[in-house]
């Protein structure tokens, strides 16, 4: 019931609003003939868009922010390490803030690691096309995970071995440019 009333009295206040609108035309400006409920429509609109634009920020961007994260993961391996499978987990996300509700983006890639010797190493190119407002000072968060699995799951022997690398930067590289990020960790 107290919703009800609550509409009401809003119906109640736009009415009166929209009558005030309908009373305050400019003079000088070729006038068209609305009703007072069309009169109040077109204000509510003008004072939405207005509190859109100074409150949510900026529109979208016209065109995406693109480029490629070029990841390069070396991993030194412990002696008589079995390297049966080494994969290999890339990332990178970001948040656009300027807008409601908040958008996130991120890329990923997941590879299996060539093994030579004691090293494995993993190549994954990461490419992005992000629509952001502010790229210069967006948090970009890096992440790499290296996994070593050995034997079958659901059996015995089986176990697997993480390594996990991550940073956080402020700023998305430049549109259409590489990006070279190098990691080196142990298993």
């Amino acid at each position: 019931m107290k919703t009800m009333k609550f509409f009401f009295a809003m119906a109640c206040v736009l009415g009166v609003a929209a009558s005030c609108f309908a009373q305050s035309a400019d003079k000088n400006v070729s006038t068209q003939k609305t009703s007072g409920i069309q009169a109040a429509r077109t204000a509510a609109l003008r004072t939405l868009k207005a509190h859109d634009q100074s409150s949510e920020g900026a529109p979208p961007a016209a065109s995406p922010t693109t480029g490629t994260f070029a990841f390069t993961i070396t991993i030194d391996l412990h002696p008589g390490f079995p390297n049966e499978k080494i994969y290999c987990l890339a990332s990178a996300d970001t948040n656009e803030y300027t807008s409601l509700p908040d958008v996130g983006f991120s890329a990923n890639g997941y590879v299996q690691a060539t093994v030579s010797g004691s090293t494995a190493t993993c190549s994954i190119n990461l490419k992005y096309g992000w629509l952001l407002n502010t790229p210069k000072t967006d948090i970009l968060t890096l992440v790499v995970e290296v996994s070593a699995v050995y034997g079958t799951e659901g059996t015995a022997p089986f176990w697997v071995n993480d390594s996990t690398w991550s940073n956080a930067v402020t700023g998305i590289p430049a549109s259409g440019s590489t990006t070279p990020i190098k990691v080196t960790t142990a298993l």
